[in-house]
């Protein structure tokens, strides 16, 4: 966690896009900001799972559809309100919202609802981690959060983050862009494609070879145990598709591909959340 100084403004309507997928056709996101604001001392990456979590929360909330609105501003806190907020501590701020439409939360437990498993989802499998998660990264940014809700009335959170006079950082890219040297770190090497749909089969077999990898590919596991028994000795890696034709699927095959070659690299791949698998 690195906190610097960032544009909560420009950082949240860069996620918009994301944010939107997640809440789905049913539930319209819409996002409102002072025009102006000073930039927040807070980790964008932390600053992102919270808008995750209270988002997804959010839209959980409203099952049968209905309306989040994210909204960022300054705030400045005196010591009244630190007198009723626990975690408060006097002085400016930036506030961010997120408030929805929902089924709201009960006063009895509205108390409970940032305690470490606790969840009020046991039968959609909730862990109880992800408003615990919100909580503890926004006090470690040196910031706190608020609730207010209404049973049948929605929700809303207040997430408070320190505010600071040094100017915002120009947003950073999650990735650097490849060099010429990037390109030869196949350097020959052989890596095996299990795959039975041609198009995901026909993606990794470019990308693979303009990296410089020698690659072999199989469209079952028959295939891929025949091409493994030849070439042992020179396959390096094996990017398997979990769900594949054959008397077993990828992981089988990987099993045994492990247990004649431990040194063998496996890259299991699905198109299946991990509770069917």
């Amino acid at each position: 966690v690195v906190p610097r100084p960032i544009d909560v403004r420009s950082h949240i309507e860069s996620q918009s896009r994301l944010l939107g997928r997640l809440v789905g056709e049913r539930v319209a996101l819409r996002w409102e900001s002072q025009p102006s604001m000073p930039a927040a001392q807070v980790d964008p990456g932390s600053l992102d799972q919270v808008l995750l979590n209270l988002v997804v929360n959010a839209r959980d909330a409203m099952p049968q559809g209905g309306c989040i609105t994210i909204s960022a501003c300054t705030a400045r806190i005196d010591e009244t309100h630190c007198e009723r907020v626990r975690d408060a501590k006097p002085g400016d701020y930036i506030l961010v919202r997120v408030a929805d439409t929902g089924t709201g939360i009960a006063p009895a437990i509205q108390a409970r609802v940032f305690e470490p498993y606790f969840t009020t989802k046991e039968a959609s499998g909730g862990t109880g981690l992800g408003l615990a998660t919100v909580h503890g990264l926004v006090k470690q940014q040196g910031g706190w959060l608020e609730l207010e809700s209404t049973p049948g009335f929605g929700t809303t959170f207040f997430v408070y983050l320190p505010r600071t006079a040094a100017e915002a950082e120009p947003a950073r890219l999650a990735t650097q862009p490849l060099q010429p040297s990037d390109w030869n770190v196949g350097a020959g090497r052989a890596v095996l494609i299990i795959e039975d749909e041609d198009i995901n089969r026909s993606v990794l077999r470019q990308m693979l070879k303009r990296f410089g990898f020698d690659v072999l590919e199989a469209s079952d596991s028959l295939q891929a145990l025949d091409l493994w028994r030849q070439h042992m000795k020179e396959i390096q890696l094996v990017i398997s598709d979990v769900g594949i034709p054959g008397n077993i699927n990828g992981i089988g095959v990987g099993e045994r591909i492990a247990a004649d070659r431990p040194q063998t690299k496996i890259i299991y791949c699905t198109g299946y959340s991990a509770e069917t698998l």
